[in-house]
């Protein structure tokens, strides 16, 4: 028996198509969603726009009081414009950006096959 996409289980299982297409458009719209925040990552890890200044920015706001060699090693700075992790020269931002691409490839085509079938 040959492999069934599924939404043709969807559809023999008795399932409306339009609540089927209603689930991948929002699946669709979730990814897209994720593909713009990875890519607007990327572009911060990149350098090619500025970042927010509470992670991209100069460390400031220390006081007088005390020691500042003592307030620098309580200070945790994660920076979110530079890669931690890159693997073949792309970062995690850099693979969300692929991966909810090529989700949203898989949903669209989903939704196509679905709507071949529709009622």
């Amino acid at each position: 028996m040959a492999p069934r996409l599924a939404t043709d289980l969807g559809l023999a299982k008795g399932s409306p198509w339009k609540l089927l297409a209603a689930g991948f458009i929002v699946i669709i719209v979730a990814d897209l969603w994720g593909a713009v925040i990875g890519a607007y990552h990327a572009g911060l890890e990149w350098h090619l726009w500025a970042g927010p200044t509470d992670c991209s920015g100069s460390l400031s706001g220390l006081s007088a009081n005390g020691s500042l060699l003592e307030q620098l090693h309580s200070v945790n700075v994660v920076r979110c414009d530079q890669a931690s992790w890159r693997f073949l020269g792309i970062s995690l931002a850099g693979y969300n950006v692929l991966i909810s691409l090529a989700l949203v490839a898989i949903a669209a085509f989903g939704l196509m096959h679905a709507s071949k079938h529709a009622d």
